[in-house]
């Protein structure tokens, strides 16, 4: 339904570009006769054109290794990688309970916002808001880096859906993400962060901007490309979204995100058995990976197998009770199928669990 909208933001360009290229000040400073080899190789990890050469240490490996999606790698399982790199990839890949254990304790700005999400995944709102404001917190302190300052930033993102936030913090956070980004004009994360939380704001056009930026300051961005993935198909420009599933690809042929955003382009065209046949062998990789349950709940839905639909959210509830995900999902895939009133009743019980985030009553206005 928000592809209505979204139609009329995105007109002057498409989303997804064809090929995904280097910014050339990215390319000058990789070159640049200035740097130490060590300083490259650190440059090549944090834009996206590394060589196995340059991964020297367990968290150089554990950063490829996540950065690609590889949640198979050795390199995520080694001890001697990072706690908060490690918890990020069994959060993505539906084991936040084992994420948890790794970032239990931890008191630096990244690793309490990994508790956080993995608590969110595991529906206890109540600890991850807390855990939220911690790494809030954390990350505001005097004397925090710039990474820390964005994890802040995260954070804060992650309070507004979990509690509601008015509109100026939300320009605060996008206000901050300009001051960083414009203090280093070649890192990619300030304008990919810009670019998510413009895109949940349905700012297409200046979200899409924002994310082209960031690919072109970090070739493997998976995040970035599937972002630009769901706006193409949000706007129905399927042939967009597979070009972003290519790219996918192109960085690891069994991309999860690669697998959602074929699964999101089948439901938006309809087609729930291709949407199925896309995620039934990624959910038997990963059985516990919550947006690839929520969308095989509205691929139920949308083939009218009511039965089948409650029994996923079921299991969804018991993964993380009291989550919003599952009936959002399969609200808006239920709208789009016009069994409004089905619809309706999920979107209803999804910004009952969630009163502070807009998405649901946003989609709810649509039915009206």
């Amino acid at each position: 339904m928000l592809a209505v909208l979204a139609c009329a933001q995105v007109t002057h360009a498409q989303a997804v570009p064809p090929k995904v290229q280097l910014s050339p000040a990215v390319r000058a400073a990789l070159q640049s006769p200035a740097i130490t080899d060590q300083e490259r190789a650190a440059l090549r990890l944090r834009h996206g054109t590394w060589d196995d050469g340059d991964l020297i240490t367990p968290a150089d490996r554990a950063r490829a290794a996540l950065a690609i999606a590889d949640f198979d790698s050795a390199a995520l399982a080694d001890p001697a990688a990072p706690a908060a790199v490690r918890a990020e990839a069994l959060i993505a890949s539906g084991r936040p309970q084992d994420a948890l254990a790794l970032v239990e304790k931890a008191t630096d700005s990244r690793g309490v916002l990994m508790r956080a999400l993995a608590l969110d995944a595991l529906g206890r709102t109540a600890d991850s808001t807390g855990a939220a404001r911690a790494a809030k917190e954390a990350g505001e302190q005097n004397g925090a880096t710039r990474d820390e300052h964005m994890d802040a930033i995260e954070a804060t993102a992650l309070l507004a859906r979990l509690e509601g936030r008015p509109s100026r913090d939300w320009q605060s956070m996008l206000d901050a993400l300009a001051k960083l980004r414009d203090a280093d004009q070649l890192d990619p994360r300030p304008r990919l962060l810009e670019g998510r939380l413009l895109v949940q704001k349905d700012r297409f056009e200046d979200g899409v901007a924002a994310l082209q930026e960031a690919l072109g300051r970090n070739l493997r961005s998976g995040e970035a490309l599937q972002l630009l993935g769901r706006v193409a198909v949000q706007t129905f420009d399927f042939d967009g979204a597979r070009q972003a599933a290519t790219h996918l690809r192109a960085i690891n042929n069994a991309h999860p995100q690669a697998v959602l955003l074929d699964a999101e382009c089948a439901l938006q065209s309809r087609d729930a058995a291709a949407a199925i046949a896309a995620l039934d062998p990624l959910l038997a990789r990963f059985p516990e990976q919550r947006e690839a349950l929520a969308l095989r709940a509205a691929a139920d839905g949308m083939r009218f197998d009511m039965k089948a639909l409650a029994v996923r959210l079921a299991e969804l509830d018991r993964l993380m009770p009291g989550s919003p995900l599952g009936p959002y999902e399969a609200g808006r895939f239920l709208a789009l199928a016009r069994q409004y009133e089905e619809a309706s009743a999920a979107l209803g019980e999804a910004a009952k669990r969630a009163p502070g985030w807009s998405a649901p009553v946003a989609e709810l206005g649509l039915l009206e």
